[in-house]
């Protein structure tokens, strides 16, 4: 079950390359229109991109950078203007530093993007391999991750925390 780097490679292409193609497929005017839209696809693809890279190599406080929960729509008052990145306790932060230290990825695969929202959300579905510690079980999980698109930064931050593995 094991896949080649062309077959990952293909896999991917083709993945967003669908998402692209839905994006120019979409007849949008004003502001929002096909570059605009074609600029937050790719946007998205760099911060996965990111974001599984930080995950793969260990560099979970780039991962945690990419986290910012979204805020609340535009009509509620308790929520904050501005959304705040990923905080936790430093406490916390040592706990889940730890809990991770002996997580190693193996592949970390996008396997499905998909906007929501007038294209302020995207849903993306990965595929990681990962094993624990010195053991040579490989383990997978599917994690569907909540993208969020900050217009002001022009920045997708995901909405959600990393993976329980």
């Amino acid at each position: 079950m094991r896949m080649t780097t062309n077959e990952r490679f293909r896999s991917r292409f083709l993945c967003l390359s669908i998402a692209l193609f839905a994006l120019l497929a979409v007849d949008c005017g004003g502001p929002s229109g096909k570059r605009e839209l074609k600029d937050r696809a790719r946007r998205l693809e760099y911060g996965t991109r990111t974001y599984s890279g930080a995950l793969r190599w260990g560099d979970y406080p780039t991962a945690l950078s990419l986290i910012r929960p979204r805020p609340a729509p535009s009509g509620d008052e308790a929520s904050p203007k501005e959304p705040k990145p990923f905080e936790e306790t430093p406490v916390d932060q040592e706990r889940l530093l730890a809990d991770l230290k002996d997580v190693r990825l193996a592949s970390f695969r996008v396997t499905d993007v998909t906007f929501q929202d007038g294209h302020d959300l995207a849903r993306v579905r990965s595929e990681i391999t990962y094993y624990l510690g010195n053991s040579p079980r490989l383990r997978e999980l599917v994690d569907v991750q909540t993208w969020w698109y900050d217009a002001e930064a022009k920045t997708w931050y995901l909405d959600g925390t990393i993976p329980d593995f």
